[in-house]
């Protein structure tokens, strides 16, 4: 059951902003056949370990029709889930039962700009990133803060053109941009700095045999566990790590693990248990597992994962936003979209 907000946007006008490279950060095409990057990937399936298939079951499902086609993952202190209806523009809160409300939007009809990563801090404040979308965007791009149990969000920090990723280190803020492949890092007084550029957090749109977009999409979501922050860089099929050295500046970049088969990373949670990852292939309809040795397993693929992007891992339990965004996009024709919160048990 869903009480989203009039707000949201018609399907007509979401679609012509296809051009769209905020809730699409980090779509990227088949490797072509023989290709280096197709037999890199060919390499990786062949000596990943098997693993028995997961079962999911529907916590909630959306509308794509309006606009409801959900990128982060959070929970509040409330119980209540939290998501980003990226092309609505909207953030929603979803109850155990499955029934969605509106948590927050700007207050207004907006046009090609859409909410993508969440972030919460240490008060319950809710954080998101304004993604540009189109050609005129009708807001600032930048992180944008809510009051407390929702409204309307008002501009936090800016020069932000893409922030995609979002997550605390403390009180320190760090966002991602997937268009310039830039970190920045936030003060809780809204003043955001470049904190890391490294040349391989930077998308290629040609890697992987190419994306098929007109733009690159580098650094994506963010993980913070300790005293570093990791993030995959969707293009590169690139896990990466950063340090957050003593003086609170970047440490040295470090790849965890790139490798194709991992093209189009864009959610992204760790396993506490065994330290690895679990991460969100989203135009590839697929969850993969990198292991703490470096070896990648996929332990989901196909229905009824649909673009799946956000997930939030809760001891066992793995929920993951569906998006729908191939189908919205036109980069998937071959079925409608749907859209929704699935959960699954991993071990």
């Amino acid at each position: 059951m869903t009480h989203l907000s009039p707000l949201s946007i018609g399907l007509t006008s979401l679609v012509s902003g296809v051009v769209m490279m905020s809730a699409l950060a980090c779509g990227t095409a088949k490797p072509t056949e023989g290709s280096p990057d197709a037999q890199a990937t060919s390499q990786a399936d062949a000596q990943a370990p098997s693993v028995t298939p997961l079962s999911f079951t529907t916590v909630a499902e959306f509308d794509p029709t309006k606009g409801q086609t959900p990128e982060s993952l959070h929970r509040l202190s409330s119980g209540e889930f939290i998501t980003s209806m990226s092309l609505a523009a909207e953030l929603a809160t979803v109850a155990q039962d499955g029934t969605t409300k509106s948590y927050g939007s700007l207050g207004k009809q907006v046009k090609d700009v859409h909410f993508n990563g969440i972030a919460i801090d240490d008060q319950g404040i809710v954080y998101a990133g304004l993604t540009n979308g189109g050609p005129a965007p009708s807001d600032p791009t930048g992180v944008y803060k809510f009051p407390k149990g929702g409204g309307t969000g008002t501009l936090f920090a800016g020069g932000m053109p893409v922030p995609n990723g979002l997550a605390f280190s403390g009180t320190d803020l760090y966002v991602s941009d997937s268009y310039l492949g830039v970190i920045f890092k936030v003060t809780r007084d809204g003043k955001a700095t470049q904190w890391s550029a490294d040349a391989k957090l930077k998308g290629d749109a040609t890697a992987c045999g190419g994306s098929g977009l007109p733009f690159p999409i580098g650094a994506n979501d963010i993980v913070v566990d300790g005293a570093n922050l990791y993030m995959m860089v969707s293009d590169l099929g690139a896990l990466v790590k950063i340090p957050i050295q003593g003086d609170g500046t970047a440490g040295q970049l470090a790849v965890v693990k790139q490798d194709c088969a991992l093209r189009s990373g864009d959610g992204l949670v760790r396993d506490p248990k065994d330290g690895s990852f679990i991460i969100a292939l989203i135009l590839q309809d697929k969850l993969a597992r990198v292991s703490s040795d470096g070896t990648i397993s996929v332990i989901a693929s196909g229905e009824p994962l649909d673009s799946p992007a956000g997930l939030l891992l809760e001891s066992n339990t793995l929920y993951v936003a569906n998006s729908a965004l191939a189908e919205m996009f036109g980069v998937n024709t071959t079925r409608a979209p749907h859209t929704g919160l699935l959960k699954t048990t991993i071990h």
